[in-house]
């Protein structure tokens, strides 16, 4: 193939200035051919031929050389083309399975969540019976105890000095359960009527440890009556209707026993809480 593209090339080359030397004479004689022009154009023209030549050969050997990286181009476009399907496929399929994990470990976090708050409140209900069955067990042993121990009581009240003096000693130690043969005995001192007003205030402040303020309330009244310049009386007597919500009531106890005990900062205190307290439920 190169040599037919050589020689298409090279045949006008030759032949053309043949044909320009034949019909440069005109009409006239045809003269002489000169040897020495002759071996010059002939060198000028395999010159011209050979230069022709090597162009034509580098043009087809780039040519050649393009053809034959133009395949090869092309298969690595069609490999990155392919390798970018395949990444986008690989990268598409992994989300899917990514979330499908993600969906299936969110419903089973979630079934076992629930299966576990559901045994957990099973365990706790059960939890809860059994302890208000406990609870209600301990009650009512404690309960039989005291009705067996309220039996025992005599009808006749004993003398109130000793009850008192026990009394007096519970609380001023720290224990909260009053024993029950104790408790019996304070509630027989209401029907006491020779209680001086100490023993009153006394009745009336293990009732208030107790937290029962309507029991205390009657005996801090007997202690102003019987002892009305004692302001512990009226101070004691102030905090049970302030727990009551008698407030108006509270407020003249309080200043009762501070006209009695001016220094007095807790009643001061008292006094003022009281003050507010009537202020807002006006």
């Amino acid at each position: 193939m190169v040599r037919w593209i050589w020689l298409g090339l090279w045949v006008p080359l030759v032949v053309c200035p043949v044909f320009a030397q034949g019909s440069g004479g005109g009409g006239g004689n045809r003269a002489e051919p000169n040897p020495l022009g002759t071996e010059l154009r002939t060198e000028l023209v395999r010159t011209e031929v050979e230069r022709a030549f090597r162009h034509t050969t580098m043009l087809l050997n780039l040519l050649l050389l393009v053809l034959l990286l133009l395949p090869i181009a092309i298969g690595l476009g069609l490999w990155g083309l392919r390798r970018s399907i395949i990444l986008q496929l690989v990268q598409t399929a992994t989300d899917e399975a990514q979330k499908q994990i993600k969906d299936r470990a969110e419903a089973t976090l979630a079934e076992v969540f629930a299966q576990q708050l559901t045994h957990y409140q099973i365990a706790l209900a059960t939890l809860h019976a059994q302890s208000r069955q406990s609870l209600e067990q301990e009650w009512q042993k404690r309960l039989n105890t005291l009705q067996d121990l309220t039996e025992r009581v005599p009808l006749t009240p004993p003398s109130s000095a000793p009850i008192l003096q026990q009394l007096r000693h519970w609380l001023s130690d720290d224990r909260t359960d009053l024993p029950p043969e104790l408790y019996q005995a304070l509630v027989n001192c209401s029907q006491e009527t020779t209680l001086t007003g100490a023993d009153c205030l006394l009745l009336g402040q293990v009732w208030q440890r107790l937290g029962k303020w309507e029991q205390a309330l009657p005996y801090y009244q007997r202690a102003t009556q019987a002892q009305p310049e004692a302001w512990e009386n009226w101070y004691h007597l102030g905090l049970a209707l302030n727990y009551l919500h008698r407030y108006a009531e509270a407020l003249s106890s309080f200043e009762q026993a501070l006209s009695l005990q001016p220094q007095a900062s807790q009643i001061q205190q008292h006094r003022q809480a009281a003050l507010e307290k009537l202020g807002r439920s006006l």
